[in-house]
């Protein structure tokens, strides 16, 4: 399940945020609930916003957990293309929760907004 982050999430992104090793490769690792608190306020509240990055919580259905997060960057110069990111607690990774959750952030965004491109960083 997918829902927007809130400032309510913050302890539970931070204990998967937190985890240096899991996230060597993210630009957000944080040392603190606080600079959680932080990245989620300057997040944007709507949608398909240029020039902003927009955040779900990927929720484990059985027990409503937060798991990981999606971002999507709405970027600027380009109309039609959506950056994506995408982080999941280290014991919930490899068990499809990511797949499941890209797949279905795709399809919104493909469908529903009308983008084009998706681009995304990866570092084997």
């Amino acid at each position: 399940m997918l829902c927007s982050v809130k400032l309510a999430d913050s302890k539970a992104i931070f204990e998967y945020r937190s985890d240096k090793k899991t996230n060597q490769y993210q630009g957000f690792i944080t040392d603190n609930v606080t600079e959680v608190e932080d990245f989620i306020s300057r997040l944007s509240t709507e949608i398909k916003v240029s020039g902003t990055w927009f955040q779900l919580a990927i929720i484990l259905k059985s027990n409503n957990k937060i798991i990981g997060d999606l971002g999507s960057h709405f970027i600027q110069d380009q109309k039609d293309a959506v950056e994506l990111s995408c982080t999941i607690s280290k014991s919930f990774q490899d068990k499809g929760f990511a797949t499941e959750a890209l797949t279905a952030k795709k399809a919104f965004l493909f469908g529903e907004l009308g983008k084009r491109k998706l681009i995304a960083s990866v570092d084997p």
